[in-house]
């Protein structure tokens, strides 16, 4: 519950950083979090609060050029769960353009390397304790039959369900991967900051990317 506060201020911050935004737009970013289907996890012990406002504030650090904070959070996202790829990949190339701009001075450079530690470190500690280097996709694939697919079994799932609606969870499911890859491409047009964008294609491939 307290994470899911934290990210409900880290919400209203960036609503109030991207282009043409506002405070009333962070408010609009926090309703729509809280009224997400899957947003009755934030009262359980599960990870996903705490990776949400990881995710967010380090987006904000981002957006504000405040890239050791920015590198430290996004350390702290890859303690929690291995999604912090996608955030790593966001911060990291973000630092990396601020260095090749010349900017900030030593601080990207700090950023960008403190950016991976944590999810490295994780998938370090997961690879000692089963003997194997890629133990976390072997824990996936035999515990969850979980792996990357490039998306295909996502791409078989939507055309069964949209071929045989006989689920509204489903359809439902569906609609909402074909929604969030739209609202990828309103982004875009939209200019929004691209740090946010790498963020939001790289965790929507990762989605439709795995399968189960």
């Amino acid at each position: 519950m307290a994470c899911g506060v934290v990210c409900a201020y880290g919400l209203v911050r960036l609503g109030t950083l991207v282009r043409g935004g506002s405070r009333r737009t962070g408010l609009v970013l926090v309703a729509l979090f809280a009224a997400a289907p899957m947003s009755i996890v934030l009262s359980m012990a599960y990870s996903e609060a705490m990776f949400c406002a990881a995710a967010v504030w380090a987006l904000v650090f981002v957006l504000e050029r405040n890239w050791v904070a920015a590198g430290l959070v996004t350390a702290a996202a890859g303690l929690v769960r291995p999604t912090a790829a996608a955030l790593v990949l966001a911060v990291g190339l973000a630092a990396l353009v601020a260095v090749l701009k010349r900017r900030d001075g030593w601080a990207p450079w700090v950023g960008g390397a403190l950016a991976p530690v944590g999810l490295v470190g994780y998938l370090a500690w997961v690879g000692s304790r089963t003997g194997e280097w890629n133990g976390w996709f072997t824990l996936q694939s035999q515990g969850w039959d979980s792996r990357f697919d490039g998306g295909v079994a996502t791409v078989d799932f939507s055309l069964q369900v949209l071929g045989d609606a006989r689920s509204v969870l489903e359809v439902t499911t569906v609609g909402f991967i074909a929604g969030a890859l739209a609202l990828l491409a309103v982004g875009w047009r939209r200019r929004v900051e691209w740090p946010l964008l790498v963020y939001a294609a790289v965790c929507s491939r990762w989605t439709c990317a795995r399968t189960g």
